[in-house]
């Protein structure tokens, strides 16, 4: 241990008692309103501490504005936290997290999300390949019966399952290409059909 941090904990340890002295002055004679009064301090700071810990969560469960859907049918996706614009949609009646991915062709399907709607990705035939930010990935073909956007319902798609799972599914141009307008504001990202 340096001198430097030998001072300041030598410092420390006088604060640290020079706070107990007071404390135990204040409260001399008074022993069980002092333990009361440190228990309901020491619930407040674990109160604090645990919103603290828990605002993103809380943050993300009660204020989540991910998909709007107003008068007339537009759909409005609300920018992320991470910079990103997510959908919700429901494949095959099933609902499907996506990344609005404006590099992506289509709708690419991650491997669990395959499960989820009604395809065992093991038993599909990874006939191309796709070029994406991670390198080049088998995909598989595949139809979906339904994919429900807000108001906007498609039947009948053909879209592709993603053989290297990166865990998130594609929402990608094609499927965006179906609306008349497409418009990209600062925070915001308004789909009109």
């Amino acid at each position: 241990m340096d001198g430097d941090s030998l001072a300041r904990l030598a410092f420390s340890s006088i604060l640290l008692l020079a706070f107990c002295t007071a404390l135990f002055s204040m409260y001399r004679g008074r022993l069980s309103k002092g333990l009361q009064d440190a228990a309901i301090w020491g619930l407040i700071f674990l109160g604090v501490v645990t919103l603290y810990g828990l605002q993103e969560p809380l943050k993300n469960a009660l204020f989540s504005q991910n998909v709007a859907t107003f008068d007339g049918g537009d759909i409005v996706l609300y920018r992320e936290d991470d910079g990103h614009f997510h959908a919700d949609l429901r494949v095959n009646g099933q609902p499907v997290a996506f990344l609005v991915d404006t590099g992506a062709t289509g709708i690419s399907l991650s491997q669990r999300d395959a499960r989820a709607v009604g395809f065992d990705p093991a038993q599909l035939r990874y006939l191309a390949q796709a070029q994406t930010a991670n390198g080049l990935v088998d995909i598989a073909p595949v139809r979906l019966e339904s994919i429900e956007f807000g108001a906007f319902r498609d039947t009948d798609e053909r879209d592709f399952v993603n053989g290297s799972d990166h865990g998130i599914s594609l929402h990608g141009m094609g499927y965006l290409e179906r609306n008349e307008r497409v418009t990209l504001e600062v925070e915001s990202l308004i789909l009109q059909r």
